[in-house]
């Protein structure tokens, strides 16, 4: 640790392992023969080198088996582990090539096809054959596009097997390090990388590896991404690929909020789903705040005919944030605003700093007054750019 080697120990254990059995065996040789010829033991020299070949052999072979548990290679710049020799699609794949070169590997979809896919198969001796991979954790790979493009599904597996796919992943001609964690009880595979597209497109891919160490997380990573889970029931959205119970409709600021654009059917890497909401923000005021309101309107503008909705059954407001920077303050975000005398709303306001990895947040609302409530979120905000998405109100 005090070195910054500690993602680099086993590594540098087995460099050391296989020194010590180098020297060992150029230094081993001639003082053992001269050590046979010294005390006459020509007899069993025979013997005893092969006890050694054998313990040798043991060895090397455990550091082969341990090492290979670390990491597997599919796809490494131009060469590959496997070949693209599954296609699928509306036509059977027809409109998908593959080209090889010397730092990656591109798929090409011509977009004859209303969709298309790939599977790259493991092959072992010049056949398809499944590989176990329950020794690994996740799997890393590292792709672009060469024009902006939305891939409709990524990851590995396919059909009839177990599989870890992200779906709708907006790419551009940025590289991008994805890391899926694989799904628990994984066993043989036959796929080791799959990509679905109803666009025409170039998806290039320099690296696709299953390994147990986790990259050091940069701009460009998408660490841990996981494949999100489908909508659920049971919560109210306030957005969900689109607002749904609310609205950006509240603005205020030293210019009424026309520091903030926001774009609520933005495609670069949403959570879940096609859609996230970007709001980027400028330094045009010296302080800006939205409101999310369910009527579209200030509180202070609606009458008792109006009907809010009741959320006493909702525990906690719940949304997923990040930021294309090294973190984003938000100085203040939560639940309510505004109230008289038929909104009944109180307000509950926390603090939350921002990264580049989608993380989940949650605010608390029990205790709060939430009978009839108009401002669903409130956000304070500072210059720079936010993600959110999956916003929504749970029991």
């Amino acid at each position: 640790n005090q070195y910054g080697m500690h993602s680099s120990v086993f590594e540098l254990a087995m460099a050391a392992a296989t020194l010590g059995l180098i020297l060992g065996g150029l230094a081993g040789g001639p003082v053992s023969k001269r050590l046979i010829k010294k005390y006459n033991l020509e007899k069993i020299q025979k013997t005893s080198m092969n006890r050694i070949k054998l313990y040798l052999t043991l060895l090397t072979s455990f550091i082969v088996v341990v090492g290979s548990a670390q990491e597997l290679s599919v796809i490494n710049k131009g060469s590959m582990n496997g070949k693209f020799s599954e296609k699928i699609g509306s036509n059977e794949g027809a409109s998908v090539t593959i080209e090889n070169g010397t730092d990656f590997v591109t798929v090409h979809f011509s977009g004859e096809e209303s969709w298309a896919g790939t599977y790259l198969i493991n092959q072992s001796g010049g056949e398809s054959s499944p590989i176990d991979l329950t020794s690994y954790k996740y799997i890393q790979f590292t792709v672009k596009a060469e024009t902006p493009t939305l891939v409709e599904k990524i990851g590995f597996g396919k059909a009839g097997e177990k599989s870890e796919l992200i779906k709708q992943l907006a790419l551009d001609n940025t590289w991008r390090t994805v890391v899926l964690e694989l799904p628990a009880g994984m066993n043989t595979q036959q796929a080791l990388f799959s990509v679905v597209t109803v666009q025409k497109s170039s998806i290039q891919i320099s690296e696709v590896k299953y390994t147990n160490t986790l990259p050091e997380a940069s701009k460009n990573s998408l660490l841990l991404v996981s494949a999100p889970a489908e909508r659920l029931e049971n919560v109210t959205y306030i957005y969900s690929e689109g607002f749904e119970n609310g609205a950006p409709s509240g603005y205020s600021g030293e210019k009424n909020g026309a520091s903030m654009k926001i774009d609520d059917k933005c495609m670069e890497q949403p959570y879940r789903g096609k859609y996230c909401v970007k709001i980027a923000v400028d330094n045009s005021e010296g302080w800006r705040a939205m409101f999310l309101q369910y009527s579209g309107k200030w509180t202070n503008q609606l009458n008792e005919s109006f009907p809010l909705p009741d959320l006493s059954a909702y525990k906690k407001l719940v949304f997923y944030a990040r930021t294309p920077n090294k973190n984003y303050i938000i100085p203040e975000v939560g639940f309510g605003g505004q109230t008289n005398v038929f909104s009944q709303e109180q307000r509950n306001i926390v603090f939350v700093d921002v990264d580049s990895k989608w993380r989940k947040y949650e605010i608390d609302l029990r205790g709060l007054g939430k009978k009839s409530v108009n401002d669903v979120m409130m956000l304070l905000l500072n210059e720079g750019t936010l993600f959110l998405d999956e916003i929504r109100f749970e029991k």
